[in-house]
């Protein structure tokens, strides 16, 4: 609908290049616009917290529709001063074509990221935002997590990736340890997620970023934090440095 709406103004505003009208009332009219942006504006931002709170792409679109609404007003009264101070109305179309571009383009992100949801494709934001929380809150058991992937269903966030574990671990440890990463990535979000998340063995390259002090099974030195970025977290190998596929 928004792009829709964007795409309308610039075919109207084309057409009053051919068949332009005079406009009256510009005082009148600059109060109303400005009132009525002054209220969407605060409407779109209301809507559009509620809908990053529940994560609700219905909310957001529809206050980032009234947010577009209240640039649009904006646009609007610089373009009427700007006509009652110079008298060249010419600016009315020139001014709505540029908005219905503005609008037009919101319209088109709206809809590429619902298309997004839809084909369960991985969703980046959400990824860097993990990993960011991983990297605040490390623990040393956790050698490595690779082969992360993030995708949002509506108000659903799905997890899954590759842990890896020391290798002497028994089941009911390792179980504790992904019920932990679970439980921060949880407080974060404070709502549904649902993980995926398998467990691996650590190896014997494992030890050179492995920050277990008193490992007894060490056959390396430790070399190097292991620190998780975008590159690393998504291939499907283990113990890639950072900034490295």
């Amino acid at each position: 609908m928004i792009a829709t709406a964007g795409v309308s103004l610039i075919v109207k505003s084309i057409a009053s290049f051919f068949d332009p009208s005079d406009l009256t009332h510009l005082d009148i009219g600059l109060g109303i616009v400005a009132v009525s942006g002054i209220i969407n504006f605060d409407m779109g931002f209301f809507i559009q917290k509620v809908g990053k709170k529940h994560h609700s792409l219905t909310l957001i679109a529809d206050g980032q529709h009234l947010k577009t609404d209240a640039y649009s007003s904006v646009g609007v009264i610089i373009g009427l001063v700007v006509i009652m101070l110079t008298g060249w109305q010419v600016l009315d179309s020139i001014i709505a074509i540029i908005f219905g571009v503005f609008i037009g383009y919101t319209g088109i992100k709206l809809i590429r990221k619902s298309i997004a949801g839809i084909m369960d494709e991985a969703d980046e934001t959400l990824i860097v935002e993990i990993i960011e929380l991983l990297n605040e809150h490390p623990k040393e058991n956790w050698i490595d997590i690779y082969n992360l992937r993030v995708v949002q269903y509506g108000s659903i966030i799905h997890i899954d990736c590759h842990t890896t574990l020391p290798w002497y671990f028994q089941l009911e440890a390792a179980h504790n340890e992904i019920e932990e990463i679970a439980a921060i990535i949880n407080e974060k979000y404070g709502r549904q997620v649902e993980f995926f998340i398998h467990g691996d063995p650590c190896i014997p390259q494992s030890c050179k970023i492995c920050q277990i002090s008193d490992c007894k099974v060490r056959q390396e030195a430790f070399g190097e934090k292991m620190i998780w970025d975008l590159a690393n977290v998504r291939r499907n190998q283990k113990h890639l440095p950072a900034g490295k596929y």
